[in-house]
């Protein structure tokens, strides 16, 4: 056992260090560094103070436990300004939502972030409602909440994935791939799961299929998942040797009507099978079939992505697990991981009945 401590007063090292606590805090205070800018490094205040780097790192450690300062491994610490107390939501996890388009699918998810939570220390979730990207274009005030992290659960453009991609908290973009942005994310594998949704119909000898993909109008572009979704489509063709005149890309968005689902299933060359994006583009296609004397899957079978038990009908096709999708965003902020990570869900298989044979 080691020596005991003794009383009375307390080592020069540790009255160093909370003094020059006491100064940085009062440096502070006085607004030398905003609310969220980076205070100097260790080894500057090091320098400044004529002591070495363990002191400053006692003496920061202290700020923080004060509420002062932000501290996060692996990123600069980061000023707290005047904010003496705790955020009411403090140590929290912020989910950002978009309640128009709530649906059963976003309640899924939401289940699978409560799980999640509810695994965890830290089972308090706040919701906070997105409506237009100007309601987050200054970021930091998120910070200044002092949130555990925050879960993306709404279609984000990109500029606002990259603005929020700067905070020093933890920040998981759910059911969307990145885009490119430098973003923790949680997806469906779409790659593999439209691969194998296409060989399922090249397998039943289908050799006209048509790939429907969604059109996102607040993105203003092609939904990033049906990218990708695309992608596993056309190799799956490609590996099973179609040429290019054997299958076909349509485009589609989210009205009661559609005018690519029209296109398709009067097409001068009859496509046998398609591939959609969503059960919703599922529907349209459906409905512009019989309108034009069509049956599925008698005469075209369908194949669709698929995020909710509630659906028209019993379609075939991949099904997102959109419950792990949510407990894999949580995992991911409790685990604080340095380097930006993309975690991928493998997708679920539905048996329905939309899908058969090509008549001969």
């Amino acid at each position: 056992m080691g020596a005991p401590r003794k009383l009375g007063r307390p080592s020069i090292a540790d009255a160093r260090h909370r003094a020059i606590a006491a100064d940085i805090a009062r440096r502070l205070k006085a607004g030398e560094w905003a609310s969220g800018d980076p205070i100097p490094s260790y080894r500057q205040f090091a320098i400044k103070y004529g002591v070495g780097v363990c002191t400053i790192r006692l003496a920061v450690r202290l700020l923080g436990r004060k509420g002062l300062v932000r501290i996060v491994p692996g990123r600069p610490t980061t000023a707290l300004g005047k904010i003496q107390s705790k955020s009411p939501v403090y140590d929290a996890i912020g989910m950002i939502v978009n309640w128009t388009a709530f649906s059963f699918a976003a309640r899924e998810l939401w289940w699978g972030i409560a799980q999640g939570a509810g695994r965890s220390s830290h089972a308090r979730i706040v919701v906070l409602q997105y409506l237009d990207k100007r309601d987050f274009l200054k970021p930091e005030g998120l910070e200044a909440m002092q949130f555990r992290g925050i879960l993306l659960a709404c279609v984000t453009p990109p500029e606002l994935l990259n603005h929020l991609a700067s905070l020093s908290i933890p920040v998981v973009l759910l059911d969307q791939p990145p885009m490119g942005c430098k973003i923790h994310s949680v997806t469906v594998d779409n790659f593999e799961a439209a691969y194998d949704a296409t060989v399922r119909l090249i397998a039943l000898g289908h050799t006209r299929l048509a790939f429907v993909r969604s059109v996102v109008s607040n993105l203003q572009r092609v939904d990033p998942d049906s990218i990708e979704r695309q992608t596993g489509f056309v190799m799956a063709c490609m590996d099973a040797g179609l040429t290019e005149e054997n299958y076909e890309i349509f485009s589609a968005g989210f009205g009661e009507t559609s005018a690519a689902a029209v296109e398709l299933v009067r097409a001068r060359r009859p496509f046998t099978a398609v591939l959609a994006c969503s059960s919703f583009h599922a529907d349209q296609i459906e409905n512009a079939a019989r309108s034009a004397g069509l049956q599925i899957p008698r005469d075209l079978s369908i194949e669709t992505f698929q995020s909710t038990d509630k659906m028209s009908r019993n379609w075939s096709g991949p099904r997102i697990d959109l419950q792990e999708i949510g407990r894999k965003g949580v995992e991911l902020i409790e685990r604080k991981p340095r380097d930006i990570e993309r975690v991928y869900v493998r997708a679920l298989r539905q048996e329905g009945d939309s899908v058969a044979r090509p008549a001969k």
